[in-house]
């Protein structure tokens, strides 16, 4: 015990002043996977960013103060996509965590993120795309999606659904 205590002390002493958990922000993201059932199949909505080379990504965005991450990928998929009828089928297991790159870090103010994701059912509403962010969309079947989607941990989200029958 007393070991412990003085290595708690050590640390304390030499640990430099500039490394306190108050440095490390985490931005809350909320991904919605987005599917809707098709006479010819299940297919998945993907958003091509506007600024980026061929990025194609699910809608997602930050949680807002107050907010839960469920409230937020319902709100963010209707922002990006213009659909109002969504249902909240369920959430998907897990989190996205990784930390930012040091230049976009310093420029945004967050060290890190923690993404949360929900399968969300669309239906016969038309997509109207938020244009500040992208230029146009697509429902893709699930294999498509997996080869157009420009990040892995977003093909691991369609993945997941697939693996556990959730559509």
């Amino acid at each position: 015990m007393i070991c412990l205590a003085a290595g708690m002390f050590l640390w304390l002493l030499y640990k430099p002043e500039n490394q306190t958990h108050s440095m490390r922000r985490i931005r809350k993201v909320a991904i919605g996977v987005v599917f809707r059932r098709f006479p010819e199949g299940v297919k998945f909505l993907l958003l091509k960013r506007r600024h980026g080379k061929d990025w194609w990504e699910l809608p997602k965005g930050g949680v807002e103060k107050g907010e839960t991450t469920k409230q937020a990928a319902l709100r963010e998929a209707r922002e990006e996509t213009g659909l109002e009828r969504l249902k909240l089928v369920r959430r998907i297991k897990g989190a996205i965590i990784y930390n930012y790159p040091k230049e976009y870090s310093a420029r945004h103010g967050y060290t890190g993120t923690e993404q949360r994701a929900f399968l969300l059912e669309s239906f016969d509403d038309p997509v109207r795309v938020e244009k500040h962010s992208f230029s146009r969309f697509a429902w893709l079947s699930a294999k498509d999606a997996l080869r157009r989607l420009k990040w892995d941990n977003q093909r691991n989200l369609i993945r997941r659904v697939l693996k556990g029958r959730l559509v």
